[in-house]
């Protein structure tokens, strides 16, 4: 991963007030700022969040690490910035890996365990990173490849997460280990879709895959193109399905009359029907996607 990536800090929940210049003041008692910007709407209001970057990695650890921080007496969540072409340049890598990326968690999931892994092998391994409250390791001795073992690790604090995700590869032993934040139960995948209800352009137009946090309702899109050669020709020429940017989703804490929500698999919904378009999100637990 590189080293430019782990300056970076977002941060968030800041006051309205806060300035370029009050966070510049802050910040950079941790170390010299390259750069940092304040995200503002198209009137010059603070949108309360943004990103840094330090020159160099010592000072964004050591932002971390003396958490939580006040400015202008209100607790600033500071998260690291976490790569978002990572889907694009690993096409072998799961759905999961780029739409759980930028979430909060704690615990760690550990795929393609050989055999006969232990717990000590991993805690004495990560522990490096932070405290490990939890180790859980499930070992397949099938001769299957494709039913290979996991493994969660759970930590004290999300940051070690984050620090094990920006410092891949890791090998263990000569041994590789594929890692990616554990998506926790309460989310689903979902999936949203848009087409032309006109005779001349009867095809699904935009798509994009996200998470629901079923217990709020909070949506989270991430900007995703899946590459065309995952899709099979001959099986689209009754539905298209063609990748864009234009159509995205933003978070949001309550769900759109305009749009229909149903339990259903990814392909297989009817949408909402309207005057313009049809539109429809579908979801399924995220353990259906691997």
């Amino acid at each position: 991963m590189s080293n430019d990536l782990k300056k970076q800090i977002q941060f968030s929940n800041l006051s309205y007030k806060t300035t370029e210049q009050t966070l510049m003041n802050y910040f950079s008692t941790y170390g010299q700022i390259n750069k940092l910007v304040l995200y503002k709407d198209d009137q010059d209001q603070s949108l309360r969040k943004g990103f840094l970057i330090y020159q160099n990695c010592n000072s964004s650890n050591l932002l971390m690490s003396e958490r939580p921080h006040l400015i202008d007496k209100r607790e600033v969540f500071l998260q690291r910035t976490m790569p978002t072409n990572f889907y694009a340049n690993n096409n072998n890598h799961c759905l999961s890996e780029t739409l759980g990326m930028n979430l909060t968690v704690n615990e760690l999931f550990i795929s393609r365990l050989y055999s006969g892994e232990r717990k000590d092998l991993f805690i004495n391994y990560f522990q490096k990173f932070g405290t490990i409250t939890d180790c859980r390791v499930f070992n397949s001795y099938s001769q299957n490849p494709k039913q290979m073992g996991f493994a969660f690790l759970r930590f004290n604090d999300y940051d070690s997460v984050d620090q094990i995700i920006l410092s891949r590869p890791h090998v263990i032993n000569s041994k590789y280990y594929h890692v990616r934040k554990s998506i926790p139960r309460e989310y689903n995948y979902i999936v949203s879709s848009i087409k032309p209800m006109t005779s001349n352009k009867p095809f699904w137009r935009h798509y994009a895959f996200g998470l629901i946090n079923m217990q709020t309702h909070e949506i989270m899109y991430p900007t995703l193109s899946i590459p065309e050669k995952q899709y099979d020709k001959e099986e689209s020429t009754t539905i298209r399905k063609s990748p864009t940017h234009e159509f995205e989703l933003v978070a949001t804490s309550s769900l759109s009359s305009s749009i229909s929500l149903i339990n259903s698999s990814i392909d297989d919904f009817t949408p909402l029907q309207s005057p313009l378009y049809s539109t429809a999100i579908a979801y399924s637990p995220t353990t259906d996607i691997i």
